[in-house]
């Protein structure tokens, strides 16, 4: 088995953050080593947006193999790996059923070494039980700047709703679509799906709107 040493991760839920969406205060972990596997282009695909992966042998040869640094001490993970197609490279963090619990990216320079370690090796087939999507389509896409800002736009409406402030939700309405609506229902039901769609720059115009807002003495 081929190992990487000495690697930073940040692992998450999201499929992983590029390195430079990293924050300082991000739980990053320092591997002293990690199993690297080589796969095919499509396994890569599927694994890359969250999956369970059918492969006891897999499991088994990986368990207990990773090393990360705790402080003064060095303690075993369960089930983590790198895994590469030859052209890009992420780290999974699995647990015993072989689902991927979170997913994490590389610094540029440890992921090219490790896409080029990957190079060296035989592909290895891992079957996918089924696919597990990490939210929705639209937020796997997202940058982490835009998650924070679509979380907090959410969060806004919903307030707004709850609290019945009918003025200001029909206000953010008029702003998106350039029309009234007098159902305050409907108007909820509406915004709350436009937020779902696509990121846009109406998406960023809203935030901003709402920022506004705020700053209005």
């Amino acid at each position: 088995m081929k190992y990487v040493y000495d690697i930073l991760l940040n692992f998450n839920e999201w499929g992983g953050y590029e390195f430079y969406e990293w924050y300082p205060d991000d739980d990053i972990e320092y591997y002293k080593r990690i199993p690297l596997i080589r796969i095919d282009d499509n396994t890569y695909k599927k694994i890359s947006v969250g999956s369970i992966l059918e492969n006891k042998d897999f499991l088994d040869k990986i368990y207990n193999v990773a090393e990360v640094y705790d402080k003064k001490r060095v303690r075993n993970i369960d089930y983590a790996c790198l895994v590469t197609n030859g052209k890009e490279v992420i780290a999974l963090l699995l647990n015993k059923e072989g689902k991927i619990l979170m997913i994490s990216k590389l610094l540029i320079d440890e992921a090219e070494e490790s896409i080029d370690i990957g190079n060296s090796l035989t592909e290895e087939t891992l079957s996918i039980l089924c696919n597990i999507q990490r939210g929705n389509d639209v937020k796997n896409y997202l940058t982490r700047y835009e998650r924070r800002k679509l979380f907090l736009l959410q969060k806004e409406i919903d307030n707004l709703y709850n609290s019945k402030n009918i003025v200001k939700l029909k206000y953010f309405y008029y702003e998106i679509n350039h029309h009234m609506e007098d159902d305050v229902n409907i108007l909820y039901k509406k915004i709350k799906m436009f937020l779902e769609d696509e990121w846009s720059s109406k998406h960023d115009d809203l935030y901003n709107l709402v920022r506004l807002s705020y700053s209005k003495k």
